[in-house]
């Protein structure tokens, strides 16, 4: 089962529904969710779905018409500078 995962300027590593809750809190729409997901106890609810929606997605895209749009995309190599540094 893969997840979504996101990297904070400090380098930690956020996954699965804690890094929904990251990525809502800077994107303006999304904020009452990550409001929502800061509520003690949420955040392991949230985590559930996650996996089930994770583990479903195919058959989920597939009942919402999207076709292959939830495929896994193969896992490429990057170094750690790369993620951190901007193009000059």
């Amino acid at each position: 089962m893969e997840a979504i995962h996101c990297i904070d300027k400090k380098g930690k590593i956020q996954r699965g529904a804690r890094c929904i809750r990251f990525v809502s809190l800077r994107m303006p729409l999304l904020i009452p969710l990550a409001i929502i997901l800061w509520i003690p106890g949420v955040i392991r609810i949230a985590e559930k779905v996650y996996q089930w929606i994770s583990a479903n997605r195919l058959i989920l895209s597939r009942v919402f018409g999207c076709k292959d749009a939830c495929g896994i995309v193969p896992q490429r190599q990057r170094k750690q500078e790369d993620v951190f540094n901007k193009p000059s």
